[in-house]
């Protein structure tokens, strides 16, 4: 049996993220020479590789027969169906975390809103995983590689793609 639910929900991620990659043509190429990427290269990039995903996932997700739902136990089933649905909440919230992520960057700059994107979703991502509490320790290593990471980012494109980020 075709899960509905959960190929309309990766059909809406593909119309999401082509809207992206066609919002993010855009962006004003760079004027230099042929080797400048400019700044709408990122976005288009992480556009069309998480269209490719989304597709890979929808085509998955007709693939599912009923021969495999009957052969699993009630028990299994309900399972199954339980951990697909956390991952559709997660991969929601994850979607959320994306656009708020988007709306700061404008406003706060790339350096703070990175950051503090890649810790609150990096925290999520280990809460829902380990169903744990988040320690110090956790929240520590979190925040200095996001830090880290952020500051590389920064400087590389800075330094050696001459792209000034918001």
């Amino acid at each position: 049996m075709i899960n509905k639910g959960e190929s309309i929900f990766y059909f809406i991620l593909i119309i999401f993220f082509s809207y992206l990659c066609f919002e993010s043509l855009k962006i004003p190429a760079a004027k230099g020479g042929a080797v400048d990427v400019g700044a709408n290269f990122f976005p288009i990039s992480i556009a069309i590789i998480l269209i490719i995903l989304a597709i890979f996932l929808f085509i998955r997700s007709l693939k599912i027969t009923k021969k495999d739902t009957n052969s699993r136990s009630q028990k299994e089933f309900v399972n199954n169906l339980r951990r697909n649905l956390s991952g559709s909440i997660i991969m929601l919230v994850a979607l959320i975390i994306l656009i708020g992520y988007v709306i700061l960057l404008k406003k706060i700059g790339f350096v703070y809103s990175t950051i503090f994107f890649l810790v609150i979703l990096t925290l999520i991502l280990h809460f829902c995983e380990n169903n744990k509490k988040i320690d110090r320790r956790i929240f520590l290593k979190t925040s200095i590689f996001s830090i880290l990471f952020t500051i590389t980012v920064y400087y590389i494109f800075n330094n050696f793609f001459n792209i000034i980020l918001p």
